[in-house]
């Protein structure tokens, strides 16, 4: 049997959220300055997508820092704008003083906690492009329920879909 037949997902679902988001036209800010920020920063940077920078909490702030105070960004403001959370463990109710400043909320898992694994090369190409080896691994496989796991993998890579 091909594995390709159980490769469902096309498209990164995070990526298609946030350019529909810059197309609608309220700035994008990553709501987090650490190595996920900074790894959601690089790979809208390969995507083209527009950000107005990386914002903290006041108390995370620290002085020569690239981040910018989330309260000063709001405060600036003309409009509402749009948060990618870039940490594990966020708390929305952290943002409900916030809420009628904030257009959107992104709160994707895109690295699982792994934040040394770039997943931006998981992509349906990349898929396609290897699909003589992924497809000698799947063959491999001993049972029905590797199987399943190992497309389940792929299609929840390309997707960024965690659910």
């Amino acid at each position: 049997m091909d594995f390709l037949e159980h490769i469902v997902e096309k498209e990164n679902k995070f990526l298609a959220e946030v350019k529909k988001l810059e197309e609608e036209g309220n700035p994008i800010y990553i709501y987090g300055a650490a190595s996920g920020g900074k790894q959601v920063a690089n790979r809208l940077l390969q995507e083209g997508i527009n950000h107005g920078g990386m914002v903290v909490d006041t108390e995370y702030w620290q002085e020569g820092s690239s981040a910018q105070r989330l309260e000063d960004v709001l405060g600036q403001a003309e409009g509402k704008i749009n948060l990618i959370i870039a940490f594990k463990g966020f708390q929305g109710k952290k943002l409900v003083p916030y809420r009628e400043k904030i257009h959107h909320i992104v709160d994707w898992d895109c690295w699982a906690g792994n934040h040394e694994v770039d997943s931006s090369y998981l992509t349906y190409g990349w898929v396609l492009e290897n699909y003589t080896q992924l497809q000698s691994v799947y063959q491999r496989l001993a049972d029905e329920t590797s199987k399943e796991t190992f497309t389940a993998y792929l299609n929840q890579k390309i997707s960024f879909d965690y659910k």
